[in-house]
């Protein structure tokens, strides 16, 4: 517990320092989420998902967020993206790091990943790798249980919008094994659908639906998983 506290104190701060030192910068975005889900393992959860979009430049963003629920699985991540713009797309580099506290259980789950993704107006291509560890909080180093390595994952996305990403309206859905909050292996891919409406400049109403079927490459027809988020972004 002292190590989740002492990390989610980090990740607070990283962000308010970050926040500070970006104070200058345009487009700065806050966002908060009310989410809902239903899992096999949980049952019914609720939660509260706090992120940042902190542009640095034109080509660089850095997004720290974390995730509380009420199931007892909290989730810190940073992520950072590198654009690379193109003469009618963009290609840009994506680093991932994500903690995953299982308070019930006294174990956590750390990710580091790493991707190539390329982006048109209406199509989003992204592939990549990430390893993670799992292990138990409190765990004897010198006993015979050990962590649990996954060293080489591959990571991917397809999404495709119906309109420009700077729209003041959208629609979108994706097949990908990674969102902000979590990174499934690669035969276990989460289906999403959301949008947005802007209705000012500075504000955008947001909602999405997840869905994560059962069985290998969810082969099952049965769900393990569903839920949807809704919530706000104040852009500075």
């Amino acid at each position: 517990m002292k190590k989740t506290r002492y990390l989610i104190f980090l990740t607070l701060a990283a962000l308010a320092t970050a926040s500070a030192a970006s104070a200058q910068t345009r487009g700065i975005g806050l966002t908060a989420l009310g989410d809902y889900s239903y899992t096999t393992t949980y049952g019914s959860s609720a939660g509260l998902d706090l992120l940042a979009g902190i542009p640095v430049g034109s080509q660089f963003e850095f997004e720290p967020a974390l995730q509380f629920t009420t199931s007892g699985v909290h989730t810190a991540a940073i992520q950072a993206r590198t654009l690379f713009p193109l003469e009618k797309s963009s290609l840009f580099l994506k680093n991932r790091i994500v903690f995953k506290d299982v308070a019930r259980s006294r174990t956590y789950d750390a990710c580091l990943g790493l991707s190539l993704g390329w982006e048109s107006t209406h199509i989003e291509l992204e592939a990549g790798m990430f390893g993670r560890v799992m292990d138990r909080f409190g765990r004897d180093r010198h006993s015979l249980d050990a962590a649990l390595c996954e060293p080489f994952n591959l990571l991917y996305s397809i999404k495709g919008r119906l309109r420009a990403a700077d729209s003041p309206w959208n629609v979108w859905a994706s097949v990908s094994n990674a969102d902000r909050f979590q990174l499934e292996r690669m035969w276990q891919p989460i289906i999403s659908a959301g949008g947005w409406f802007e209705p000012s400049a500075r504000l955008r109403l947001l909602l999405d639906v997840i869905c994560k079927p059962s069985g290998m490459f969810h082969l099952n027809a049965e769900f393990y998983s569903i839920g949807a988020r809704a919530g706000v972004c104040f852009k500075l």
